[in-house]
């Protein structure tokens, strides 16, 4: 093939008219085939010797080099005009048309002093150059839109996740004020104060029917502790105080007492009031206690009408000369007064509950066993019995009393027989003596049928 050299010459003479002699050097391009080829890290690049003509003295490919780079609007012309010692140009070096990156460099070896430099050029093509920038941006743009894949359908699934919280809230809140409607409705069905202690002993949420039980306005008095306990009843205070300071110690399931509470016009209020400890810290602390109050004056005003009732029926039945049983529909002895006791010989306190036939054992004649139970001829017919004459009642001693009764029904409001009351009278002495006066009168009469005549 053809040898290319770069020819170097030097002159002298003693003026610069005069030529005394030249010295000429050619230099083998194949010199700059070792520099250049160690500069070429990729396939695409191009490593070029070019004479400040434009000729290419030396390149890595070697096919480049001869190759005149002088051209009009070139990039190596626009680096030689420009002046600079290098440059980076953009445009095309070969027959192809392809776009490369170029850098170009004018260099004078300070050894040989050179009238015109050489220029070393070094290009790749663009392609090739963008290349792993487009990689790293397409492996860039797909992480991103996976990112952003990711990022969307991580936050639809928040979005519905959140929907569904929502959803959740609003159905639980729904729920609550259900709830509270509910129990806001059956509290004043059942006409119940609600009081909430958190904690316990300090102030408390009240419902509107605390107040009104005791005739305040609400909100008129501060409904804590101090508020309470000044409106109990001195009588209840140390028994009720004492239930709820076992129940806040966790000895009880729940607490619940009735007690009186003073009334803004000054009478007294039965409450029953029951709570319950509801929550309690790590150490058995009380820190929540729910209760309710209950107007029970009502209730408390009958059953101490009862109990007065009873009392006076008792003093009655205990004043009464008679001997008294009463039963209950079944014919289980419910009341005896104390005549009644001393005849059949059973305490009260025993006979109570006992079928009456166990405790009023009675015969019709001495000679004849049990006799008929008046409670359930009672019970039986609905109206007033009485004993047979002669009837004997047997204590549970075995003393025999000849007794006269009766039994009558027991009736409630509607007519219904609820029991039997037995009134019975011991009439053994009244008895004896008519027994003593048949004897003296059959006696007499004996005595007159012996006579031997009519008696005057």
């Amino acid at each position: 093939g053809t040898c290319r050299v770069l020819n170097l010459s030097l002159v002298w003479g003693a003026t610069p008219a005069r030529l005394d002699g030249a010295l000429v050097a050619s230099l083998d391009a194949d010199f700059f085939h070792t520099v250049l080829g160690s500069v070429r890290y990729a396939e695409d690049l191009h490593a070029e010797v070019v004479h400040a003509d434009g000729a290419v003295v030396a390149a890595r490919p070697a096919e480049l080099a001869g190759r005149i780079l002088a051209q009009p609007a070139s990039p190596f012309t626009h680096h030689r005009e420009s002046g600079q010692p290098a440059s980076v140009r953009l445009g095309a070096m070969t027959a192809d048309g392809e776009t490369r990156l170029i850098a170009l460099r004018s260099f004078v070896p300070a050894a040989v002093p050179m009238d015109r430099p050489l220029v070393l050029l070094v290009s790749r093509a663009l392609e090739e150059v963008e290349e792993p920038w487009r990689r790293q941006v397409g492996i860039a743009a797909g992480a991103y839109l996976a990112l952003l894949g990711g990022s969307w359908q991580a936050l639809r699934l928040l979005q519905r996740r959140r929907r569904e919280m929502q959803a959740l809230d609003d159905e639980r809140a729904a729920q609550q004020a259900a709830h509270a409607e509910q129990l806001a409705l059956a509290l004043h069905g059942a006409d119940l104060a609600l009081w909430d202690a958190r904690p316990p002993g300090r102030r408390s949420s009240v419902n509107e029917r605390w107040f009104t039980i005791i005739g305040l306005r609400p909100g008129e008095i501060e409904p804590d502790n101090e508020a309470w306990q000044s409106r109990l009843h001195p009588d209840d205070k140390p028994a009720v105080l004492e239930a709820l300071e076992v129940h806040l110690q966790g000895r009880t399931e729940s607490f619940e007492a009735t007690y009186r509470m003073r009334h803004r016009e000054g009478h007294w209020v039965w409450i029953l009031d029951r709570a319950r400890v509801v929550e309690r810290d790590a150490n058995g602390t009380p820190l929540r206690m729910v209760g309710t109050h209950m107007d029970v004056s009502a209730g408390m005003q009958s059953r101490e009408a009862l109990r007065r009732s009873e009392e006076s029926l008792a003093i009655t039945l205990m004043s009464i000369g008679d001997a008294v049983i009463a039963t209950d529909a079944q014919g289980l002895v419910t009341r005896m007064n104390g005549t009644a006791e001393g005849l059949t010989g059973w305490p009260l306190a025993e006979a109570l509950g006992r079928p009456l036939h166990e405790v009023f054992r009675i015969r019709g004649d001495p000679r004849q066993g049990p006799g008929a139970d008046p409670v359930a001829r009672v019970l039986a017919q609905g109206e007033t019995v009485g004993l047979a004459n002669g009837t004997e009642l047997v204590s549970r001693g075995g003393r025999v009393h000849r007794i006269a009764d009766s039994a009558a029904p027991i009736r409630a409001v509607n007519g219904e027989i609820v029991g039997v009351v037995l009134v019975f009278t011991d009439v053994t002495e009244q008895f004896q003596m008519v027994q003593a006066l048949r004897d003296r009168e059959a006696q007499l009469a004996g005595m007159a049928d012996a006579l031997p005549g009519p008696v005057a």
